[in-house]
């Protein structure tokens, strides 16, 4: 929408697609990505002053997971809301997450409202069994870990770039590669790749 200015550095102020505002519940994860698991941790913004968040997830035009409410001491976990729910997905969906909000002031409002959606394609894809290269993806990330180790900030790293890669919807497992990243960040802060 515009570009903001941070540190003599200009930054287009919406990121990773979609609307992103401090007052809107928006979604954190899993947004734009591919997915390996039924199992997802759905992740989003908390807005001040909430009273009840909604959620229900869609794929292929149904509801798969249907109209959920939640009270924010259940989910919230500082600047952002998350709850972990188990879907039975299937290759090739488009799946999407609708977040619905009733603040402290009884306005209320949704992910999906014209006035809280860009109309940006969020969806997140179920790919099982994933291949780069003609290799199993999980193939090749233990082959990083027995090289560079498990939590070191290289192996961090390098898996995070590992599943960044575009594959199927020309997607990458960017949910995951950013929780890597996240990690890096927390657990070597210092590190020259977490500098980076």
């Amino acid at each position: 929408n515009w570009i903001v200015d941070i540190d003599g550095v200009q930054r287009l102020n919406i990121q990773r697609g979609g609307r992103q505002d401090a007052n809107i519940p928006y979604l954190i994860s899993p947004r734009g990505t591919l997915v390996r698991s039924n199992e997802i941790e759905l992740r989003w913004n908390v807005p001040l002053e909430v009273r009840e968040y909604r959620i229900r997830v869609f794929g292929g035009g149904a509801e798969v997971f249907p109209l959920t409410s939640f009270a924010p001491s259940d989910v919230e976990h500082g600047e952002f809301a998350s709850t972990a729910i188990t879907l039975d997905l299937q290759p090739t969906t488009a799946y999407t997450v609708e977040i619905c909000v009733a603040f402290e002031n009884l306005l209320q409002g949704c992910t999906t409202d014209p006035g809280w959606s860009t109309g940006t394609n969020l969806a997140f894809y179920y790919v099982p069994n994933p291949q780069l290269g003609g290799q199993l993806l999980s193939t090749l990330e233990q082959n990083i870990v027995a090289q560079l180790g498990v939590d070191t900030p290289e192996s961090l790293y390098a898996r995070a770039v590992l599943l960044s890669q575009p594959g199927n919807h020309s997607l990458g497992f960017n949910s995951e590669g950013i929780d890597l990243i996240n990690q890096l960040l927390v657990n070597f802060p210092d590190s020259a790749l977490a500098q980076a």
